[in-house]
């Protein structure tokens, strides 16, 4: 990844809290046929013996299931709010425009699970994103029957995380005045992104 440095952050802790609000991540790997093998996939963030690893499930007998079986190295992208970002806004001129971003890449290696392993980490992952205790969509209220047949077709897997990298590019590589008015701008747009990343701007001018 390319990241120069004033767009990275110190704390760990706040790249941990990006990947958890943003769960939903790409997994890239080596296919078999020469192309990358890429899926999307929820997975949970779990931390042991401040180890950091990736749970998630994917089809049984898919190309990338295959493909990762082969290649276990993989890379998972984590991508959170975006914005164009108009040149107009900055004070000098013949300046050309960008784009904010934040994403985290995670490197490390895939290894596959026993279906005892994925049945616990599937009751994990649909309380973890269902929430309500009660919700008739918690994996108790389902049947035997029906669990151990849809289980079957898939397969669980656990990535140790071996490195992250991550940027967060807020505009930090201009003065905090410019950074302020980018901020504004994208927070009285219509559109959800601009203002995410206008909320996370602003956010960064205030740590």
């Amino acid at each position: 990844m390319y990241s120069p440095s004033y767009f990275r952050v110190q704390s760990e802790a706040a790249v941990l809290r990006f990947m958890h609000a943003h769960p939903f991540v790409t997994i890239v790997g080596q296919g078999q046929d020469g192309w990358p093998a890429i899926s999307h996939i929820p997975v949970l963030i779990a931390v042991r013996n401040e180890q950091l690893y990736l749970q998630g499930h994917i089809q049984r007998k898919t190309d990338h299931h295959l493909s990762w079986a082969a290649h276990p190295q993989v890379t998972a992208v984590f991508t959170g709010p975006h914005s164009y970002v108009s040149a107009s806004l900055y004070p000098q001129p013949n300046t050309a425009s960008t784009w904010n971003y934040t994403a985290v890449h995670a490197k490390g290696y895939l290894q596959w699970q026993t279906d005892e392993w994925l049945l616990q980490m599937l009751n994990e992952l649909t309380a973890h994103f269902e929430q309500d205790p009660n919700s008739p969509a918690q994996m108790r209220h389902m049947t035997d029957e029906y669990v151990q047949t849809n289980v079957k077709a898939i397969v669980g897997f656990e990535i140790e995380v071996t490195e992250l990298q991550h940027i967060f590019k807020l505009s930090q590589n201009k003065d905090a005045a410019t950074q302020k008015r980018i901020a504004e701008s994208l927070l009285q747009s219509a559109n959800e992104a601009d203002r995410a990343v206008g909320k996370l701007m602003l956010q960064s001018l205030s740590s």
